[in-house]
């Protein structure tokens, strides 16, 4: 188990919608050290999960292009991963940014669009009002930079994979640890 303001990233292939509780459970049982059978979850008012069982972690789920994630912590926390793709990103900033973050995009000639979209997601799964929540309503920029600031919450852009952009949102955030879970996983010889 983790202290407040520590995280524990987990990742691996996504395997389609069951896949994903399944590989939950599965970073759950590495995370805590036990195995589950299918722990109880639930649902706050406004849509974000949570164990049932006051013992368990906080956590939140993410997938993008080739990779599945999960974060666990002892605080409430979002997770956001972004592949960078071809998309109409001067129209989607233009519609889906505050002012600040538009112009962040726009002056790095929209590289920083997907860390600033990865920002945005985080924050709105750690609120857990998801899409009903108005994303050019608030800005997780704050004197050119991603942060929280404004917010007042640690909004974190991490390093994960070149192409991919991964950011977590919590109050605190002091150290995130990643683990792939396949390299964790027993392999018959020659694998």
């Amino acid at each position: 188990m983790s202290e407040a303001g520590e995280f524990h990233i987990y990742f691996t292939q996504p395997r389609g919608r069951r896949g994903s509780r399944e590989a939950l459970y599965e970073a759950l049982a590495f995370y805590t050290g036990r195995a589950f059978t299918e722990p109880e979850i639930q649902k706050e008012k406004e849509g974000k999960p949570f164990f049932s069982d006051p013992f368990l972690p906080q956590f939140s789920i993410t997938h993008s292009g080739d990779y599945w994630m999960c974060v666990f912590g002892e605080q409430r926390v979002g997770i956001d991963l972004q592949i960078h793709r071809a998309c109409r990103t001067g129209a989607i900033s233009k519609r889906f940014f505050a002012p600040e973050e538009r112009l962040m995009s726009e002056k790095s000639g929209y590289r920083d669009f997907f860390p600033i979209w990865a920002a945005k997601e985080s924050y709105i799964k750690y609120t857990g009002r998801g899409l009903s929540e108005k994303l050019s309503g608030f800005s997780v920029v704050n004197s050119g930079v991603i942060s929280g600031e404004g917010l007042d919450l640690d909004i974190r852009p991490l390093r994960f994979l070149p192409g991919y952009s991964l950011c977590v949102c919590s109050e605190k955030t002091d150290r995130v640890f990643f683990t792939d879970i396949a390299a964790l996983k027993p392999r018959a010889g020659g694998e």
